[in-house]
């Protein structure tokens, strides 16, 4: 490393030549955002929004929780071997991305993938609530089917308390997915389902049914 003259005959301090060398060697690698590194890098084929791309065999990312996202990447970091021959073209990639200069932690990357793309990362950000079974029954189901499952003549909500787990579920199974049941109350229950997916409070029959079954059913009870 050669030592920089000023003009009047001074010399720059150690520290400054020491960092113009740097400069000059190139060892100061740019820095960039988990965002600029992933559409360089990453988009071409993982897919621009993490949705993956077919035609290059490349997985999506959006649906993965973002500590698995983190495990995956610092498998890749630390050159960790795992099944399959989609790692070993990964763990190509990724020596590429670090002869770029581009080095990420795989927390930053995981965290950049999992909020930018993964819907329900969308969702939590705005306050959302995966409700249960029980809190659905409490605020949807039991002003017109009782408290306790028994029914409500004057809203014609018939009484859910009597009915078989496997009677139930297929009566839920059946609303959800548009079949046509006898009965004129199974339009409105059909209308009083979209009201309840529309509030972000869908729910699997299955759950809902041995809820009802084991909660308010005598036999269920014992």
């Amino acid at each position: 490393m050669k030592t920089v003259y000023l003009k009047r005959g001074g010399t720059l301090p150690l520290v400054l030549v020491f960092v113009i060398g740097l400069a000059a060697s190139g060892a100061f690698a740019q820095v960039l955002s988990m965002e600029d590194i992933y559409q360089k890098t990453c988009a071409h084929c993982h897919g621009i929004k993490g949705e993956g791309v077919g035609d290059k065999k490349a997985p999506p990312l959006n649906t993965l929780p973002q500590n698995a996202l983190s495990y995956e990447l610092f498998n890749l970091t630390a050159v960790t071997q795992s099944s399959g021959s989609d790692h070993e073209i990964m763990e190509h990639n990724q020596r590429k991305i670090e002869e770029k200069g581009m080095r990420y932690h795989p927390d930053d990357m995981a965290r950049y993938i999992y909020t930018t793309f993964n819907p329900l990362a969308k969702l939590e950000s705005r306050g959302y609530h995966e409700y249960s079974a029980e809190e659905v029954y409490a605020q949807m189901c039991a002003k017109c089917h009782g408290d306790k499952a028994q029914g409500d003549p004057d809203k014609k909500g018939p009484p859910l308390n009597t009915y078989a787990l496997h009677e139930l579920e297929m009566e839920l199974l059946s609303l959800k997915e548009g079949f046509q049941s006898s009965g004129g109350h199974h339009a409105l229950m059909a209308e009083t389902l979209k009201r309840i997916e529309n509030r972000g409070m869908a729910y699997h029959p299955k759950d809902m049914a041995t809820y009802i079954y084991f909660h308010f059913n005598e036999k269920g009870k014992k």
